[in-house]
């Protein structure tokens, strides 16, 4: 890896899907509400927990947080006092960081700005899709966020792959296969499509019509997806 590279792996509450978690060449680590528990039972260490547990956490222990007021906790005193003989269910060696449950970001928001400011530039995300809906799209708005601001990003899911280019390109080597989908972020995106199924050479596709659904990658052909103008979000097999 790069070593501009800083990369971020945030590990959400949502649907796993049995994947491993890769830390391999991560930065930083962090655990985002729920997630601790998927970090846990993969004995996989981490570096922050950012929530308001309102989810399961370590030991499958639930507790209501809705007596916080409106500001961050950084303090194991909250621990102690909050979970009581439960302080344990948290490593004592990770920055902790408690949210309100009332709040306008998600923790998965949270947890991305935490580590924009510590410099990441590159963010993997496990366990945000699958659940509700509306938590899926707002995190593929927000890896939108993330390119805006020069960052790569990709989510991890069941058995795909999801992540947004600007201007921009991804390819895929000739072992690739099942199906790959391009939809425009943008009102209008300028895609080109190289040793597809379904061929595209500076196409436009727009936000409102989906045109680039159900793709197919070619067996043997090393495939390229090119964000020409504009942003487009790839969900591609990942088995």
């Amino acid at each position: 890896m790069s070593q501009n590279i800083k990369r971020c792996v945030i590990v959400g509450a949502g649907d796993l899907g049995g994947r491993k978690i890769d830390t391999k060449d991560a930065f930083l680590v962090i655990a985002a509400d729920g997630g601790i528990k998927y970090l846990e039972e993969q004995n996989i260490p981490y570096d922050v927990f950012i929530g308001d547990c309102d989810s399961e956490i370590i030991n499958g222990i639930e507790e209501n947080s809705s007596s916080l007021s409106e500001r961050t906790y950084k303090t194991s005193d909250w621990i102690k006092y909050n979970f009581a003989d439960k302080e344990d269910a948290f490593k004592k060696n990770i920055e902790k960081i408690f949210l309100p449950k009332e709040k306008n970001d998600t923790d998965t928001v949270v947890a991305a700005n935490f580590a924009l400011k510590k410099g990441c530039n590159d963010f993997v995300f496990y366990a945000v899709t699958g659940g509700r809906e509306d938590h899926t799209f707002a995190n593929i708005q927000l890896m939108k966020y993330l390119v805006k601001k020069g960052c790569g990003a990709k989510i991890m899911a069941k058995d795909r792959v999801f992540t947004v280019l600007n201007n921009s390109a991804i390819n895929f080597s000739e072992k690739e296969k099942g199906y790959i989908s391009v939809f425009s972020l943008s009102g209008r995106s300028k895609v080109t499509l190289e040793n597809l199924k379904y061929p595209l050479n500076g196409k436009i596709l727009t936000d409102d019509y989906p045109l680039g659904v159900s793709n197919e990658f070619l067996n043997g052909h090393n495939a390229k997806v090119i964000s020409e103008k504009g942003y487009i979000l790839v969900i591609y097999e990942d088995r």
